[in-house]
């Protein structure tokens, strides 16, 4: 009877061991959490090449949130930079016939509005003609359309830093015959900047309507003509005053020119 009762014992010592390895196998064989959905397991990255982050305890990485999208990424868009808009500080289209501008007409020329324009007419030769707006700058840029529709020997453009005691002021000139020359000018005066005299551009002849530009700014000047620059000099003999339009004939008289659409912008 004691055999009998050791040798169930150990059947059932056997019986424990085969029921806990069969439990730990079916634990060993049990599948991995699924992957996140779109993830698989050829294409989970391994934890150790993950950008930056900290190691849990547990063996878990913890991201960083500051971590900045590259550009591309959905939601990161970029603003391109919008162009500066000009500054303008005075503008005249002379439509309106009582705009401030002179009211001049006499045997030697005429400064005056005319067909929703401002006309100047030179008779007398040798003469150069100005008329100011009324503004007070140190620097500008002033632009305006220009017709010639009379003259031969003739030159006309806009001015700027004029000082009316003394007529002195910065002419910049074109004339049809495709010439052009920056210009100081004391009283009756005229001294080319940059030049002995008007300039020739080849092959241009400025017919018909066209745009000044002229740029005072510190001690440059320059001169542009339907959008092509012509000339930039320096020159620091004037430093400040008001802006206006010139006309002015050569040894011949007769000048006969149309402004219109005048603007002045900071630089």
């Amino acid at each position: 009877m004691k055999q009998r009762h050791l040798y169930w014992q150990w059947i059932l010592v056997v019986a424990a061991i085969l029921l806990l390895a069969a439990a730990c196998g079916r634990r060993a064989s049990e599948p991995a959490p699924p992957f996140a959905a779109g993830v698989t397991e050829e294409s989970a990255p391994p934890v150790d090449n993950l950008p930056g982050g900290e190691e849990t305890a547990e063996g878990e990485r913890i991201l960083p949130t500051d971590v900045p999208l590259p550009s591309g990424e959905p939601g990161v868009t970029t603003s391109p930079i919008a162009p500066a808009v000009p500054v303008v500080l005075f503008q005249d289209d002379f439509s309106d016939s009582e705009s401030g501008w002179e009211h001049y007409r006499q045997a030697d020329g005429t400064l005056d509005y005319e067909g929703g324009g401002y006309l100047m007419q030179v008779q007398a030769p040798g003469a150069l003609f100005w008329v100011n707006a009324g503004l007070d700058l140190a620097d500008a840029v002033v632009e305006v359309d220009v017709t010639q529709r009379g003259g031969v020997d003739s030159r006309f453009g806009v001015m700027c830093r004029l000082d009316g005691t003394t007529s002195s002021y910065y002419a910049f000139l074109i004339d049809g015959d495709g010439r052009y020359g920056i210009a100081r000018v004391v009283g009756n005066r005229v001294e080319f900047v940059g030049s002995e005299g008007m300039l020739r551009y080849q092959g241009a002849e400025w017919a018909g309507t066209n745009r000044i530009r002229a740029t005072c700014e510190g001690e440059n000047l320059s001169l542009s003509v339907n959008g092509l620059l012509l000339l930039t000099v320096r020159d620091s003999a004037l430093r400040r005053g008001d802006v206006g339009l010139v006309a002015g004939n050569g040894e011949e008289a007769g000048v006969d020119v149309l402004f219109d659409d005048f603007v002045v912008l900071e630089p």
